[in-house]
This record gives structure tokens, sequence and C-alpha cells, in this order.
């Protein structure tokens, strides 16, 4: 049953990326992200990549396939306090948000990066201070 659910909400999440305004989707991310510790989907991005998803994140900026990222990677890197923080705010399960992360993500940064809403990859810490 679990499994019908969550090919139902992957569907919807992507056919949502796919059509909505990449505008409309980087003031939500900032809305529901900014209750969070992580406080924009530049915060989520840089722990995306200090938890060792810089290669999918990465695909999602440049050229070609977006790498996929699961939902257990997302918990995992995300952390169970920012998840948990993140459902508060949406008003879904933890277990669902993260479906829909994995599902929405890719689609939506290339999106806003495509259309100037999001310039570049965040720099993480190390790399701000090498520059």
């Amino acid at each position: 049953m679990f499994f019908i659910f969550d090919s139902l909400v992957s569907g919807v999440a992507k056919g949502f990326a796919r059509s909505f305004d990449p505008a409309t989707l980087h003031d939500l991310g900032t809305k529901y992200l900014g209750e969070t510790e992580l406080g924009s989907i530049e915060g989520l991005l840089r722990r995306l990549q200090d938890g060792g998803l810089d290669g999918e994140v990465d695909s999602w900026f440049g050229p070609g396939e977006n790498r996929p990222v699961m939902p257990v990677q997302l918990r995992a890197v995300i952390g169970e306090r920012a998840m948990t923080q993140l459902a508060k705010a949406t008003g879904m399960s933890v277990d669902q948000l993260l479906v829909y992360m994995a599902d929405l993500l890719p689609t939506a940064i290339e999106r806003m990066h495509a259309d100037g809403i999001l310039e570049s990859q965040p720099a993480t810490p190390d790399a701000a201070a090498l520059a």
C-alpha cells in the first residue's frame, strides 16, 4: 500500500516541478525551509553537499542528466531534527516529505537555475574559505 502512495506522490511531485513557475517553487522552498535550521534552499543544498551528495547537487546545476537522490539519503544527510521541523512546517509526515523531496529536488533545482533564480551552486564553507 505504501508503494502505491509513494508512486502517486512521486508522479504528482514530478509533474508539479515541471509545470510550476520556478519563482514560485523558490518562494515555497524559502517559506518552508525558513522555518528550519536549514534556513533556505541554499542552506539545504549546502547541507546536501556537505553530507556527501555533492555529485548529485552538481548534476542538478550542470548539463546532462540529473542524478537522483533517495529518501534514505536525504534523511541521513538532512537529519531528523531538520526533517521534523520541515514536516511540521509543511503539515506532511517526514516519510511523505522525504519521498516528495527526492522526486522534486532534482527537477526543481534545475528549473530554478535555468531561469536564473538560483544563480549558481552555494559554496560550501570550506570552498568559500579557500576563495
